[in-house]
């Protein structure tokens, strides 16, 4: 098998499941530890288009078992497709003629959360529901989370 093949997985979660956001941290804290010392690169991707969220994981085709195995083992009832480069078919399909990024970084080497899923009142996927909302059908929104093992091989 190629190392340097990516898949991208959709994960579909259904809407009434009795999941909180605390089996979403179990799954990556389970990813870090299985992965540990290894160098591979995971994009977790939240996107709006159509006026749906979707989730997206990309990683290495090499662990990509694995990390289905952990998504499902936090979420039992979800479904997961590997699709192909998504975005390159959503700017395609949209038509899309404005494209802006940003990238944002830390300044220090140590992860400081803004804030925790403890400490929030609201799930905040509500927001991104509004947000979702407020898209006409051409609108696309995309979240990128690049997870990267760090010297002490944190993810």
């Amino acid at each position: 098998m190629d190392n340097n093949r990516r898949c991208v997985l959709l994960m579909r979660i259904p809407f009434n499941n009795e999941k909180n956001e605390s089996a979403t941290d179990n799954f990556f804290s389970q990813v870090v530890e299985i992965l540990k010392g290894k160098k591979y690169l995971i994009s977790a991707e939240i996107a709006i288009y159509n006026k749906y969220i979707w989730f997206f994981l990309s990683c290495p085709a090499i662990i990509k078992d694995t990390i289905k195995g952990q998504w499902y083992a936090q979420y039992p009832e979800a479904e997961i497709e590997e699709v192909g480069d998504y975005l390159t078919k959503l700017l395609t399909r949209y038509n899309a003629r404005h494209v802006m990024g940003y990238e944002m970084y830390l300044d220090k080497n140590e992860f400081i959360p803004f804030k925790t899923y403890k400490t929030l009142e609201k799930n905040p996927l509500v927001s991104f529901s509004g947000i979702a909302n407020s898209f006409t059908t051409d609108d696309i929104g995309i979240i990128q989370l690049i997870l990267q093992p760090q010297e002490k091989d944190n993810l």
